[in-house]
């Protein structure tokens, strides 16, 4: 599994100021020293804002080492969602095409992991489509709709893919 840490505390930091385009970066593990690299989202905010989220951001990751590739989606601030179940359904648009998703969300971390079964449908998706939409559901809000812009996700990806290849 990868671990997107550094991807997250980088993308806290990036997204402050909200980018308009996808960005590549790199991360070295404390720990083992593996470099891990992402490509990374602009910055999306809820569609229906209210004072409880109005700062909230989010995008997606995709982050890889090696051959595997892991999708991921980050916020600047942890929803609680409805817990019924782990793990966790979530709803996915890609341009006309909906679909549940299953997500776990990590405690006391900053990203949503989709499960090991989605992770083929989100990457191929990201790659093919113009847009994406994420529906969650926040405890004590409702349903809650972050829209991201895939406008150059397929050469941010490959860019990271051949930065995987070459470490």
């Amino acid at each position: 599994m990868i671990n997107s840490l550094g991807a997250v505390a980088a993308g806290t930091m990036l997204f402050a100021g909200a980018t308009t385009e996808w960005i590549n970066t790199e991360s070295t593990s404390v720990f083992s020293s593996k470099v891990a690299y992402e490509a990374i989202s602009p910055s999306s905010y809820p569609s229906r804002l209210s004072n409880f989220q109005a700062d909230t951001e989010s995008w997606i990751g995709l982050s890889c080492k090696g051959e595997s590739t892991r999708v991921y989606f980050g916020l600047t601030n942890m929803p609680k969602m409805l817990k019924h179940n782990d793990p966790l359904i979530a709803k996915v648009r890609f341009n006309d095409e909906v679909r549940d998703i299953s997500i776990r969300q990590p405690s006391s971390q900053l990203y949503l992991n989709p499960t090991a079964s989605d992770q083929a449908y989100l990457l191929e998706g990201i790659q093919s489509s113009d847009t994406l939409s994420l529906e969650l559901t926040w405890s004590n809000i409702g349903s809650v709709q972050f829209d991201y812009s895939l406008d150059g996700a397929k050469s941010s990806i490959s860019t990271m893919k051949a930065q995987c290849k070459e470490a």
